[in-house]
């Protein structure tokens, strides 16, 4: 069996060293030790950001908030909001996300069998009672 997100490697990484330029550069035009004051602040708020949260209620609060009768537009948010959380929120107006996410999305839906049992993942998360179905 193929690994459906095996081609989106490329792209997550890409968006990752975009990232990271990003970074780079802004330390390159600001004095050292403001740039590692910087870095640190910045460190310091993604953490306190997710102090007390999970990936699983972030997606639970989100997945909740939409339509279940969209199919793709579920499995759209459970991917940006899977990528935002390990790559860094910093990256939700970088237009090349969407474009990852869309891209990611596709690939997830090419497997009836993955796209049916996220699809079930993602409604049971967005009942937000937990009742079993």
């Amino acid at each position: 069996m193929t690994d459906p997100l095996r081609p989106f490697t490329q792209a997550i990484r890409s968006l990752w060293k975009t990232r990271a330029r990003g970074v780079a550069s802004a330390a390159d035009s600001s004095h050292a030790a403001s740039a590692a004051s910087n870095s640190r602040g910045s460190v310091g708020g993604t953490q306190t950001g997710r102090a007390g949260e999970t990936l699983r209620t972030r997606l639970r609060s989100r997945i909740s908030a939409l339509d279940t009768g969209d199919p793709q537009k579920m499995r759209d948010t459970f991917v940006e909001t899977v990528l935002l959380w390990e790559l860094g929120e910093h990256l939700a107006p970088d237009p090349a996300l969407s474009e990852v996410v869309a891209r990611v999305s596709e690939q997830l839906a090419s497997d009836p069998v993955v796209v049916n049992r996220l699809h079930e993942l993602l409604l049971q998360m967005s009942d937000t009672r937990s009742t079993p179905r």
